[in-house]
């Protein structure tokens, strides 16, 4: 069985403590300057929502590990969401 992951919103369209992905999913997908984490224990989420998201524990995976592949077409005109491991495009 899965754990119980909770998930931190400081910026998107509601802020707070979500248990579950989808709610959270909701406030931060296609929301600019979302910021967000997940955590396993309750306390940990608490304490974090009360400090700014700079404060908090960076995440697992950083920008500095997303790895961009070079395309004739430039993706600056794109929005990625880093929430989401997989993007896809058609013509």
């Amino acid at each position: 069985m899965a754990k119980q992951k909770y998930y931190v919103v400081w910026v998107g369209r509601s802020t707070g403590i979500f248990d579950n992905w989808p709610e959270a999913q909701a406030s931060v997908a296609g929301f600019a300057g979302a910021k967000h984490k997940s955590f396993t224990a309750l306390a940990e989420a608490e304490a974090a929502f009360a400090e700014a998201p700079a404060l908090a524990k960076p995440s697992k995976t950083s920008s500095a590990d997303t790895k961009v592949t070079k395309n004739p077409v430039s993706l600056s005109k794109y929005s990625l969401d880093p929430a989401f491991d997989i993007h896809i495009f058609c013509d």
